[in-house]
């Protein structure tokens, strides 16, 4: 799987980080937050329609390259 990830401006609602852009697959962006991994679909969260979801299962690749880059 190859990753890429961006910093977005937004901010996770429950601890203030950056939200990171990550994108596991072709199909799928995430917005994820790099402290406690909140996430949701990119463009929803992007829009305001969806809120981070501190419960949405990450695979196990998208959450250890997200707690890389915060370290």
């Amino acid at each position: 799987m190859g990753l890429f990830h961006m910093v977005l401006t937004l901010e996770c609602p429950h601890c203030g980080e950056k939200l990171i852009r990550v994108a596991p697959s072709e199909y799928l962006d995430l917005a994820i937050c790099p402290s406690c991994l909140a996430c949701g679909p990119y463009d929803g969260v992007l829009e305001s329609e969806v809120e981070l979801d501190s419960d949405m299962p990450l695979p196990a690749e998208v959450a250890d390259y997200v707690r890389g880059l915060h370290h």
